[in-house]
C-alpha cells in the first residue's frame, strides 16, 4: 500500500492543474484528493473509523470515544503520516485559521474536514506517546523536525488566534512548548478551524468534540503532573 500511495503522489506532482491551493480556478479536485492520501497515510498506521462514533451527533460522545483511540508507538514507519498530518495543519494555518474557520464552507468539503479530523487526532496520538517516552527514549533526527514543525505553525498561528485561547502562557516561549502541550494544542487549532463551519452541523460537532478531547487530555496532564 505504501508503494501505491508513492505512486500515487509522483502521478500527482507531474499532473497538469495539481496545486494546494483550495481556490484553484480549475476546481478543488487537486485539493481535496490531497487530503483522501493524507487520510491513506494515516489509516495504514491508525484506523478511527470504529473511534469516531460521528453517528451520535454529540460531541461528548465523539470526544469519549476518542480518548480511547490505541497509543502509537514510535518508529521510522511513522515518520512519513506525520509529515503529511503536519503539512495539514500547515494549509489552514497559513491561509489564516480564523479566515479558513469563517470561510471553509466556500472551499472545503465535507469530506476535506473529516480527513483533517483524524489527522488532528494522529498527530494528538503521536505528541502523547512522545511525551510519555521521552524519558526512555530519545528523539530522532526526524522526530526533532517534525516537533520544530508543529512549534512553528503554533508561532505562526499567533497572527489570527489569541494563543492563550489555545493554552499557550503569554510569558511562555514557543521553543519550550513540550510534547505534551502541543498535543492539545493541535486539536485546538483544528478545532477552531471546524468550530465556524455552520453549513454542515456536524463539522462544527467535530469542532467541539477535538475541544473537549483537548480540555480532558489537559486535565489528564495536570493529574499525572502532581
Amino acid at each position: 500500500m505504501e508503494d501505491a500511495l508513492r505512486r500515487w503522489k509522483n502521478v500527482w506532482q507531474r499532473a497538469p492543474g495539481s496545486t494546494l491551493d483550495p481556490q484553484n480556478p480549475d476546481g478543488p479536485l487537486p485539493f481535496t484528493s490531497v487530503a483522501f492520501f493524507t487520510l491513506a497515510s494515516v489509516r495504514l498506521h491508525l484506523d478511527l473509523g470504529s473511534y469516531r462514533r460521528l453517528d451520535t451527533r454529540d460531541p461528548a460522545q465523539i470526544a469519549t470515544a476518542l480518548i480511547g483511540v490505541p497509543a502509537l508507538k514510535r518508529g521510522p514507519h511513522l515518520t512519513t503520516a506525520l509529515l503529511h498530518v503536519t503539512h495539514a495543519l500547515s494549509l489552514p494555518v497559513n491561509m489564516g485559521v480564523q479566515y479558513v474557520s469563517r470561510s471553509q464552507m466556500f472551499f472545503w468539503s465535507c469530506q476535506h474536514s473529516l480527513c483533517g479530523l483524524e489527522s488532528a487526532v494522529f498527530l494528538s496520538k503521536w505528541l502523547q506517546t512522545v511525551a510519555e517516552t521521552l524519558g526512555k527514549e530519545p528523539l530522532t533526527a526526524h522526530e526533532i523536525i517534525i516537533l520544530d514543525w508543529v512549534r512553528a505553525l503554533v508561532e505562526e498561528t499567533r497572527e489570527s488566534v489569541d494563543l492563550e485561547e489555545l493554552g499557550v502562557r503569554s510569558n511562555l516561549e514557543i521553543s519550550a512548548l513540550q510534547p505534551s502541550q502541543l498535543c492539545t494544542i493541535v486539536l485546538r487549532i483544528w478545532a477552531r478551524v471546524f468550530g465556524g463551519n455552520t453549513m454542515w452541523a456536524i463539522i462544527s460537532q467535530i469542532g467541539s468534540a477535538l475541544e473537549q478531547l483537548a480540555e480532558r487530555i489537559e486535565r489528564e496532564n495536570m493529574r499525572l503532573a502532581q
